[in-house]
């Protein structure tokens, strides 16, 4: 009897520290996330690509390629908040809600691959209906005043 209480004391103990273990990764994954998102964004604004290829994957570093030949026309953003994180396995869906300087809110969803003990971007989408400026919209903003 005493070996039985025993046994399922130490059962206990050890799913007890086994969870406290799984919610401490998942804390620290999360805290690791928030920090990739805000030095894309914090290297975004700054024009700093090379710092944002560190973070990225070989297909977000494509994109980041692209988005660097905009140059002085790149948007930046005041406000940028992570919402929402769902991690499954080595992969993270996050939610983030941004702001850019044109005052236009818009919604994205990252998704991170943990590369080698890392979380890295590897690609976005933002939200179908977000009310964003046409092109014909752009251009007439650039229009000289007369």
């Amino acid at each position: 009897m005493k070996n039985r209480i025993l046994l399922n004391t130490l059962l206990v103990l050890a799913l007890s520290i086994s969870i406290l273990g799984c919610k401490s990764q998942k804390v620290e994954d999360e805290n690791e996330i928030k920090t990739v998102i805000t030095e894309f964004y914090t290297n975004l604004n700054d024009k700093n690509f090379t710092n944002i290829n560190t973070i990225s994957t070989k297909k977000m570093q494509r994109y980041v390629k692209h988005i660097s030949s905009i140059g002085d026309d790149l948007v930046t953003y005041k406000t940028y908040e992570v919402k929402d994180i769902k991690i499954i396995g080595k992969n993270a869906e996050v939610q983030v809600d941004t702001e850019d300087i044109y005052g236009n809110k818009l919604a994205f969803i990252w998704t991170l691959t943990k590369d080698e003990e890392s979380w890295k971007l590897d690609m976005f989408e933002g939200e179908i209906d977000q009310n964003v400026f046409t092109e014909e919209e752009i251009n007439y903003t650039k229009k000289p005043i007369q």
